[in-house]
């Protein structure tokens, strides 16, 4: 029998709240009328398995459709937001939202309401802002999950010790590196106020015109904060008006090389040692195996650095896939691929320096290499860069040179390394013939 109570309770958390604590009544509001029917009435009653509707929705689903049931979602530049993809899509498509919730991408850019933003229980998160400031100064947190976190104050700027006299980035701990979570200098020698202008590769419908919320410091405005569903697969404006006959309109394969380049995509740059991140699709065009696309390894929708703990899986081909019947030598036998080829010659946040045998200065960072290539034939560490240091070194094809030995072999075997015994480069490029012997 149909009720006539009308009113609609779309805040209730759950139908429970619909009756009164013991059930036996319904629940009333401070003016002694009915709170109103909760959304599994309303909404589940058809969108349930064997109900009249083609898809079926949780509590919580609905409760994010709800408020578009008499008015159109915000559209911006025909951008819908993430809200509304996930809340149709996970029904049919739960595996894939579930894993973009736990995903970095979800984190790239944090909105501050007062209090630590929250990032999912297998990451480490942020506790604290820079130096004394409250959070109330805070107004995004740029990253802080897998590797280091920016800050950005009230006014759009992004915090740095040349402007605010403080230790303005946080390197969060890393387990390889056996470094702890820390807040490190950033941006020295900045004197003056530095705009937040990585919306671009951060944010979700970016236009490069005016300024977000009319903040001086934020450049540019856009639909969402973070990568959203729309940054890869396109506006979702028109699909959502005609959901089987239009498909968004991005491309998800060529979304990757879009953010993961840096400014000088003429060569891969690197500083101090170490490859500079945010180079993903460069280091991979100057590798071996420059004709993959990402998505031949990688799940964009998971978490590979969290691919243990996080929902979805990261990783979905395995380098024995394209490489059977590989072996490891010398006692070895448990390393993994990635050990040896994509080892963390690349700096985001954490690194360390570190004295081999002969007491060289080496470099580790926190971030694996997609180069691949090993460079075994180097005479010295240095031989891995241009004679200036500030980019890798490539050959007549202008490829990569590959990945010198102190980064796949003394990263381990070095004081305070993972492995029982220290080597010295020229002990190790004796040893490396002997890897893959077969």
């Amino acid at each position: 029998m149909r009720s006539h109570i009308f009113t609609v309770n779309a805040a209730a958390q759950n139908p429970a709240e619909m009756f009164s604590a013991d059930g036996k009544s319904l629940a009333v509001g401070i003016n002694g009328t009915a709170k109103g029917l909760t959304l599994n009435f309303v909404c589940q009653q058809c969108h349930r398995p064997g109900g009249s509707a083609a898809t079926i929705y949780s509590f919580e689903q609905v409760k994010s459709l709800a408020a578009f049931v008499h008015s159109s979602p915000p559209v911006k530049n025909g951008y819908i937001g993430s809200a509304l993809c996930i809340a149709c899509h996970s029904g049919s498509n739960k595996d894939i939202v579930d894993a973009y919730l736990d995903s970095g991408h979800n984190f790239a850019l944090n909105e501050v309401k007062g209090i630590a933003p929250v990032y999912p229980s297998f990451a480490p998160g942020i506790s604290q802002p820079p130096g004394a400031l409250p959070w109330t100064d805070i107004l995004f947190t740029v990253g802080g999950y897998g590797w280091k976190a920016n800050f950005v104050n009230t006014s759009g700027y992004i915090l740095t010790n040349g402007t605010n006299k403080i230790d303005s980035q946080y390197n969060l701990p890393d387990a390889f590196l056996n470094t702890v979570g820390q807040f490190v200098p950033y941006e020295t020698a900045v004197k003056t106020s530095k705009p937040f202008n990585c919306s671009s590769c951060h944010t979700t419908g970016y236009t490069a015109e005016g300024n977000q919320n009319g903040l001086p410091g934020l450049v540019g405005t856009w639909s969402e904060n973070g990568v959203g569903c729309e940054a890869c697969h396109g506006p979702g404006e028109q699909h959502l008006n005609d959901p089987f006959g239009v498909k968004p309109a991005g491309n998800p394969k060529h979304a990757c090389s879009l953010c993961h380049i840096r400014d000088n995509s003429q060569v891969l740059e690197a500083d101090n040692g170490l490859i500079l991140h945010q180079q993903q699709a460069e280091e991979l065009a100057a590798s071996p195996k420059y004709y993959l696309t990402c998505d031949a390894c990688h799940n964009a929708h998971a978490s590979a650095h969290y691919d243990a703990k996080a929902a979805g899986t990261g990783i979905i081909t395995e380098c024995t896939a394209c490489h059977p019947g590989k072996t490891v030598g010398l006692g070895m036998q448990f390393l993994k691929c990635v050990d040896c080829h994509m080892p963390y010659a690349v700096k985001s946040g954490a690194n360390i320096t570190y004295q081999n045998g002969s007491s060289t200065n080496l470099k580790l960072g926190d971030v694996r290499s997609h180069i691949f290539a090993v460079y075994a034939d180097a005479n010295s560490p240095s031989d891995m860069f241009a004679t200036d240091g500030l980019s890798v070194a490539t050959d007549n094809t202008g490829r990569a040179k590959g990945l010198t030995l102190n980064f796949i072999c003394i990263s381990c075997h070095r004081q305070g390394g993972i492995a029982a015994t220290t080597y010295t480069f020229d002990q190790v490029k004796t040893l490396a013939g002997a890897v893959h012997a077969n």
